[in-house]
């Protein structure tokens, strides 16, 4: 801003005085164009980025927000540029009307100082006065015109600088508007790309809808098929638990199987065979018997399962009665009846069973005795421990046989219509006896034999083993080596001890055992070759061996 006042004391000094608020006023003006520009530009820069940012932050708010800043920028700057242009001019008006006042304040004052001469010398000098006066007058004049002039020249010269900075502001603005049409262009974009989210983000969702719903459906089939598995590995592994229950059945029944082959193999009398019998059906039924056949009809020998007593020695089937163990006498196969209707069939000891089965067990050709089986209720291993049953009746009737007898004569002793008799029911006493499994024959002198290490007597000789008195006790079921020597040939083995019986020494002899061992590891042909070798020939008989069927 220009001083409101100026004071001129000399004529002398006003060149200096107008120079220094020349000088002032352009240097003010200037220092505030500068300013003024500066802090335009500033404001403008500082606003634009500010637009900018806020536009890439927040793309809905920045739309409204750029465009308001930019027309308060540009209201801005137009007011600053007009409240300049009306600054400057107001300062040259003002430099003008200080330079006028100025000028006039000069002349006065020499028109004064021209009329205090002239009083004070009105006599001497007044034309001299008068003179100094129009000549003070006219450099007044000529001053204050000069002066005039060049305030005038200074103020269009700042006029024409204001003029041009409102043109360099006008470009400024021009500019700004451009960095607006920029903005506004940039924002249109950001818009697009903003639609072109939503719409992707739209799409996007529905995607993410149908994977979600797709998901929750496969999760579904998911849950499905791992109950399903779950299920299947319930099953699977009830499957294998009732698969390694049958197994273990299956193994317990070939063990039972095979302890009543052993049985029957070292039995030496037909108790021992017909309790091996007994014995697997008492497992797998409730009820168990075995009746000895006679004339007169079936008499009780022994049972299993019975709730008062097990003794059925006082029992008689007449065979002229109706009941499975007729039938099975009769036509001499298994007789079995079983629960498939409203009426169950009546056991023997009464009452209604689920299943019941009689086997008939054959000496030669003539039935001894039937083995008889029931149970009140139907289970899976009943059918398995009857082919057990029948299987080992089968195996039995090649060991038994009549003795000394023909065979309907030993089938009528077995069980007889003699039933007060004593001894009948009771199979030591009965007329029949152990088949042999091989012929027994009869040994050479010269051949050796040593068994478990010691020295033995070879008493008979079999495909299948062989009978020897031994100084040792061995026991039954263990299995031994044997070595028979008997010239340049030796038979080396390993055999199972069969039997063992104590021999009562006679006069001074040795205590002995007569035990019978049984080949384990050797091939028929082998020992038939050794016996040729060596001509051993058949033994006599004691028995009559009836004529079996696949004997051996």
């Amino acid at each position: 801003m220009l001083p409101s006042r100026v004071s001129i004391s000399l004529p002398l000094s006003s060149m200096s005085f107008d120079t220094n608020a020349r000088r002032q006023a352009k240097e003010l003006f200037d220092a505030l164009m500068d300013r003024l520009v500066k802090d335009l530009t500033t404001a403008a820069r500082e606003e634009t980025e500010a637009a900018a940012t806020a536009v890439r932050k927040e793309a809905d708010a920045a739309v409204a927000a750029a465009e308001k800043e930019a027309d308060a920028t540009v209201a801005a700057t137009r007011r600053e540029a007009e409240a300049a242009i009306a600054t400057v001019r107001k300062d040259a008006e003002a430099a003008v009307a200080a330079a006028r006042h100025e000028a006039e304040a000069i002349v006065a004052a020499a028109r004064k100082d021209a009329q205090e001469a002239a009083s004070a010398a009105r006599e001497g000098a007044v034309r001299e006065a008068e003179a100094t006066a129009a000549t003070a007058r006219a450099e007044a004049q000529r001053v204050a015109e000069s002066q005039l002039a060049a305030a005038r020249a200074d103020g269009e010269a700042r006029l024409a600088a204001a003029q041009a900075m409102n043109a360099g502001l006008m470009e400024g603005i021009e500019a700004a508007r451009e960095e607006v049409k920029t903005l506004e262009a940039l924002l249109q974009q950001l818009e697009n790309e903003r639609a072109q989210l939503l719409q992707a983000r739209d799409h996007a969702g529905a995607q993410l809808e149908g994977e979600t719903r797709r998901a929750n459906e496969l999760a579904e089939a998911l849950d499905g098929a791992v109950q399903e598995a779950n299920l299947a590995r319930q099953t699977a592994s009830l499957s294998k638990v009732e698969a390694d229950a049958r197994r273990q059945d299956r193994e317990l029944a070939l063990d039972r199987f095979g302890v009543a082959l052993r049985t029957i193999d070292r039995a030496t009398s037909p108790k021992d065979i017909f309790d091996a019998l007994l014995e697997p059906l008492a497992h797998d039924f409730a009820k168990t018997a075995v009746f000895l056949v006679g004339t007169a009809g079936l008499k009780g020998w022994r049972a299993r399962g019975l709730a008062a007593t097990n003794d059925i020695t006082k029992l008689v089937i007449p065979r002229g009665s109706d009941t499975l163990l007729t039938r099975a006498v009769n036509t001499r196969k298994r007789a079995q009846a079983s629960a498939h209707g409203d009426e169950p069939p009546v056991a023997l000891w009464g009452g209604a069973v689920a299943n019941a089965v009689a086997l008939p067990i054959q000496a030669g050709d003539e039935i001894i005795a039937v083995a008889y089986a029931e149970d009140a209720e139907e289970t899976s291993s009943q059918a398995v421990g009857r082919k057990i049953a029948e299987m080992l009746i089968k195996h039995a009737a090649l060991r038994l046989t009549t003795k000394g007898k023909a065979p309907s004569q030993a089938a009528a002793s077995v069980g007889t219509g003699h039933m007060p008799s004593s001894d009948e029911g009771n199979l030591e006493s009965a007329e029949y006896s152990i088949q042999r499994q091989a012929r027994r024959l009869k040994m050479q002198e010269g051949i050796e034999a040593t068994l478990d290490g010691s020295p033995t007597s070879l008493v008979d000789m079999s495909t299948i083993g062989v009978q020897v008195l031994s100084p040792l006790a061995l026991r039954p079921n263990r299995i031994v080596k044997m070595a028979l020597r008997g010239g340049e040939s030796e038979l080396t083995c390993k055999v199972r001890v069969m039997w063992a019986r104590f021999e009562q020494p006679q006069g001074g002899a040795a205590a002995q055992y007569r035990v019978g061992v049984k080949f384990t590891d050797l091939e028929p042909k082998a020992i038939e070759a050794f016996m040729a070798r060596h001509g051993i020939e058949p033994a006599r008989e004691r028995t009559k061996p009836v004529k079996l069927k696949d004997s051996a």
